[in-house]
């Protein structure tokens, strides 16, 4: 089941006739949490309502309550009765009470009908306009009527936020006007609600009939807020999301309201009213409603302290291209905005500068409209007040502007009012004073190409007049010259700038980019026009005007147009240089008299231009047209002959605008002076890699090598200009030629052109020059394509340079190595020393050679020199070498630091050295008594390394005992095995000896001592006889006494070492018991 639309409700309560039924919103403001419910008066008067009240949010009979509207307007019988359907009210204890948080109100915002009426003319687009300038228009539009009561300063700010660690890119329009209520909000919302068209609207809750303004100079009323189109077009066409943020004058609570493509794009989806959205209320500097992606807003929030109104349009989701045109063209749009509201600006006269700013304009008349652009650091933040912008158009009108002429125009009918304002800008001898556009692209001063004036004259072909609706500029241009013939010249009417004022009662598309009907209005037979003179007017039909207008024109003309007088007339000719038409009549005179100075022929000149400056001798004069004597006229041309004749050999016909007048004698012959420059005077050599010295080793090359032809002031030339066109171009050519006893032979030519690149003439590595001997280089400037060395008589600057190819050391070769060599024992190195190409030469330093083998000790002693020869004496190789690796190459590297390949490598066999010490690894021994004793012994070289030699024999001497000899030559290490050593150790206490080891074949190496000690030996050594009866012990040898007859029994024995220790009787012991 559906709910009727609230319309549809209330129009059937009414036929029933009854109250209409409303829903309204009530926030309980006496909490801090707000709650809220949706009451509906089903038909109730005040009072029924309030009973209604009472019941559903539990307020006492005897509780006193204040029941308002957002706006804090205390809700009466009357006013009841005036609210709106699906409206919201504020439940306070009190009048005075502050908002304690902020509450949302449900809106709808339905198109209004003139949707479908109006909605072919929303585009920004217009011919030769940028859209988005205009766009901000708008919402600048709305900002200047929001302010238009301001008793203050009128402050306007464009602020671009594209600073991403706040959140998105975003551009907000910032005014100090009187704000809107969230009744005006909700009608803002609402498209294509105009001002008219409010007072008859169903949302008028708070009557908001529109009033026409007073008639005020130039219509500048800042009535141009006006269809109720343009505010949310600018915000979608620039962005996809704008927040409106407004706190009217006699609210104390802050109103927004937000409208996203996303949203209205969600809700088509999913089936819901896409023209509903929400009002909120808060409290000033209240930041609850900030998301994170609109981080930029807590500044703008702060800003609300103490700001009694104020609306706020905050646009985001910029488009990229918006984005890049807003920042790369700044001044350009700036400069559109600072056209745009000229005299909302500047006042009814305009931006005057030769006129200081007047201290006592009304203040609240004084509009500040500033720019602010904000990106990410290190980028500083740009403030822009337009006032400041002192090159938009109309600041250039006003100013180069010699007279004006005023007038109006009145309609019939409708009271339309035109004021409009004509300028006239003279020629001033040699040029025009119509302003141009600074983004108009400059005409190149190069080339013949503003040699004339262009048919279209000083204005071109834009039309004369600039229309202002209400003060703000409509782009439309009108009123082109007159068709009918006029006895002034024509190029008078290309020098008139025109604007006009209108009032609105001229339509302008809702786009406010086209009048609609200016021109059929002004043109019809009953407007009245009225010229303006000396502050007076005077009435004057249409006829009249014109007389008033061409009079002044014609006074214009008269008075400040400045011309140049042509005489000495000599004959009429037909030029072939000009083509068609153009080429006849032509009158030729021989001079002219030129703002009070005489130029004639014979006499030197001097050209403005700067690319290239030109200087000659005058030929004649020229004009177009048929003549017969003297003539004032504006233009013409002069011939001369280009100076100095020494190198220009043609004449030259420019516009007699282009002689420079401010020129003396003396700069003219300074300037001809200056022009033999041109000619080349030496040359400058830069070489890229080598310097090129008398003796340079062989296999050098010539080059890279950088040359410069340099005239007399030391710059860079490149060619020879002598006329028009890039003139002769000049190179540089080179020889090498070898100086041989019997012949000279050119071995090398090149030639190089002028590289822009290196500004010079480059010639890249040649070579290598290989054979030994004498040469020269030889550098000439050529010219032309005949490879001419000369200009005329001059002979053009060269260069040579006499050297000598010398060998040079760059690497070694070592000598025929033996293929082994033993560890510790000397050896020599030698060097053979060459040139790159492998010839012997001679080390020219001292340098020392270094040694390296694969982590070896190498040293030597001593380095001697002899011819091409480099010996490295006494060389010793020292480390520890495994046995295993006897067969093993080592890698000998031999550097000899400064040459250009300064490292060899050998690969040699190493073995240990001669026999340096003998090695026994105990360095002590025990052995038990009675048994031999075994030693490891090595034979060690002096790094360590075992060696094995012949006649290795090695004694080794126990103290008492006869020696022991074993051979260590296969291996360089044995096995000593001694006699068993048997001493005769009567106390069980060890005994130590002395074990010499020595090596027999080799004197010269100590011998090694260790300690021997012997223990006393474990096995039986003593044996005791004893009674076990008797007290009775039997010692070998013992002599004991014994009664004859007496018997000797139960004996035992018991078995002793040589330590005195029992030892256990086992069965292998007993059974050798006798």
């Amino acid at each position: 089941m559906h709910r009727l639309p609230a319309g549809a409700a209330a129009a059937a309560a009414l036929l029933k006739g009854g109250r209409p039924n409303k829903r309204i919103r009530v926030y309980d403001c006496r909490h801090q949490d707000l709650p809220n419910k949706v009451l509906e008066t089903r038909g109730s008067d005040f009072h029924g309502f309030l009973q209604v009240l009472r019941t559903c949010f539990g307020i006492d009979p005897h509780e006193s309550f204040v029941l308002a509207t957002p706006g804090k307007t205390v809700v009466d019988y009357a006013l009841f009765d005036e609210l709106q359907d699906e409206c919201t009210l504020y439940l306070w204890q009190h009048k005075d009470q502050t908002l304690p948080t902020s509450t949302e109100k449900n809106i709808m915002f339905t198109p209004h009908y003139d949707t479908l009426i109006k909605s072919g003319t929303h585009e920004y687009y217009a011919e030769n306009q940028k859209a988005l300038p205009y766009a901000l228009a708008e919402l600048v539009d709305n900002s200047l009527s929001a302010t238009a009561k301001n008793k203050g300063l009128r402050t306007i700010e464009i602020r671009l936020v594209f600073e991403k660690t706040l959140g998105k890119n975003g551009v907000l329009v910032l005014d100090n006007g009187c704000g809107m209520t969230s009744t005006q909000l909700n009608n803002w919302a609402v498209y294509r609600l105009s001002k008219f068209s409010r007072q008859n609207s169903k949302f008028s809750s708070e009557k908001e009939g529109y009033v026409r303004p007073d008639d005020v100079p130039r219509s500048l009323n800042s009535d141009i807020s006006y269809f109720g189109v343009g505010g949310k077009q600018a915000a979608f066409f620039i962005g996809d999301s704008v927040r409106m943020i407004s706190k009217p004058w006699d609210s104390p609570y802050v109103h927004e309201l937000a409208l996203s493509k996303e949203d209205f794009q969600r809700k088509e989806e999913n089936n819901e009213d896409v023209y509903t959205g929400r009002i909120v209320s808060r409290m000033p500097c209240d930041p609850s409603q900030i998301t994170d992606d609109e981080r930029f807003l807590h500044d703008v929030v702060r800003e609300e302290s103490g700001k009694q109104s104020f609306t706020v349009v905050v646009i985001t989701g910029i488009l990229t291209d918006h984005i890049n045109y807003l920042k790369q063209d700044f001044e350009t749009w700036t400069r559109e905005l600072a056209h745009i509201y000229h005299y909302y600006i500047h006042g009814s006269n305009g931006n005057v500068l030769s006129q200081p700013s007047c201290p006592s304009r009304d203040l609240t008349q004084k509009i500040d409209i500033l720019v602010t652009l904000r990106e990410k650091p290190p980028k500083s933040p740009i403030l822009l007040n337009l006032r400041y912008v002192n090159n938009d158009m109309q600041t250039l009108y006003i100013n180069a502007a010699a007279d004006s002429f005023e007038f109006q125009a009145t309609t019939a009918g409708d009271g339309g009012k035109v004021e409009g304002v004509l300028r006239y800008h003279p020629f001033l001898y040699d040029r025009e004073t119509y302003p141009k556009n600074p983004c108009a692209s400059q005409a190149s001063d190069n080339g013949d190409s503003d040699d004339n004036e262009s048919d279209a004259g000083a204005r071109g072909k834009k039309d004369i007049f600039e229309c202002f609706w209400n003060g703000r500029l409509i782009p439309f241009d009108w009123c082109s010259r007159p068709k009918k013939g006029s006895a002034l010249p024509a190029e008078c009417f290309s020098r008139l700038s025109g604007v006009l004022f209108t009032n609105d009662k001229f339509s302008v598309s809702t786009n406010k980019l086209k009048f609609m009907e200016l021109e059929l209005k002004l043109r019809n037979k009953e407007t009245i026009f009225t010229p303006i003179l000396k502050d007076q007017q005077k009435f004057s039909k249409r006829g009249n005007i014109e007389k008033e207008f061409m009079q002044w024109l014609q006074s214009c003309h008269e008075r400040y147009d400045k011309q140049v007088r042509f005489f000495g007339f000599r004959r009429t000719i037909t030029r072939t240089d000009v083509p068609g038409k153009q080429n006849s009549p032509w009158g030729e005179f021989s001079a002219i008299e030129w703002d009070g100075k005489i130029y004639q022929t014979g006499q030197l000149v001097k050209s403005q231009r700067k690319t290239p400056t030109l200087y000659g001798t005058i030929v004649r004069f020229l004009l177009h047209g048929e003549y017969d004597g003297d003539v004032f006229a504006t233009g013409g041309e002069v011939e001369v002959t280009r100076e100095p004749s020494a190198l220009y050999n043609d004449t030259k016909i420019m516009p007699i605008s282009k002689i420079d007048r401010t020129a003396t004698d003396e700069v003219i012959l300074k300037g001809i002076e200056k022009d033999n420059d041109k000619l080349p005077d030496k040359l400058r050599l830069e070489w890229k890699e080598e310097i090129l010295n008398p003796q340079i080793p062989a296999g050098s090359s010539i080059g890279p090598l950088l040359v410069e032809i340099l005239n007399r002031k030391g710059d860079v030339i490149s060619h020879i200009s002598a006329g028009q066109g890039p003139g002769t171009w000049l190179s540089v050519g080179l020889k090498v030629i070898r100086h041989d006893p019997k012949e000279e032979k050119t071995i090398l030519t090149l030639t190089a052109p002028f590289l822009k690149s290196s500004k010079g003439h480059w010639f890249k590595k040649n070579g290598p020059l290989n054979d030994l001997g004498k040469y020269s280089l030889v550098l000439n400037t050529i010219v032309g394509e005949q490879d001419s060395t000369c200009l005329g008589n001059r002979i053009l600057p060269s260069h040579t340079f006499h050297f000598t190819i010398t060998a040079k050391e760059d690497h070694f070769t070592l000598s025929q190595l033996s293929p082994a060599y033993r560890v510790g024992n000397p050896f020599d190195i030698v060097l053979q020393i060459k040139d790159r190409f492998g010839h012997p030469t001679a080390l020219s330093s001292d340098t020392q050679p270094v040694l390296q083998c694969s982590g070896l000790d190498v040293s030597y002693e001593t380095v001697s020199k002899s011819d091409t020869k480099v010996t490295i004496k006494g060389v010793v190789v020292r480390g520890k070498i495994q046995m295993h690796q006897q067969e093993k190459s080592y890698d000998l590297h031999v550097t000899l630091p400064g040459l250009k390949k300064s490292k060899e490598t050998a690969h040699i066999g190493l073995l240990p050295g001669a026999p340096h010490s003998v090695h026994v690894k105990e360095e002590s021994a025990e052995v038990e008594n009675g048994s031999p004793v075994m030693f490891n012994v090595e034979i060690h070289d002096e790094a360590g390394n075992l060696t094995a030699n012949p006649k290795q024999l090695v004694r080794c001497q126990v103290e008492g005992f006869k020696p022991v000899v074993i051979d260590c030559c296969k291996t360089g290490a044995g096995q000593v095995v001694t006699k068993p050593v048997q001493l005769n150790i009567t106390d069980g206490e060890p005994q130590t000896l002395q074990v010499k080891f020595e090596l027999l074949s080799q004197k010269n190496v100590a011998a090694v001592v260790i300690g021997l000690k012997v223990v006393p030996s474990t096995r039986v050594a003593r044996i005791e006889v004893y009674s076990q009866t008797e007290d009775l012990v039997l010692r070998n040898k013992e002599k004991i006494s014994w009664p004859a007859g007496g018997l000797l029994e139960n004996l035992c024995y018991r078995l002793f070492n040589e330590r005195g220790v029992e030892v256990p009787l086992t069965a292998d012991i007993t059974s050798k018991i006798k």
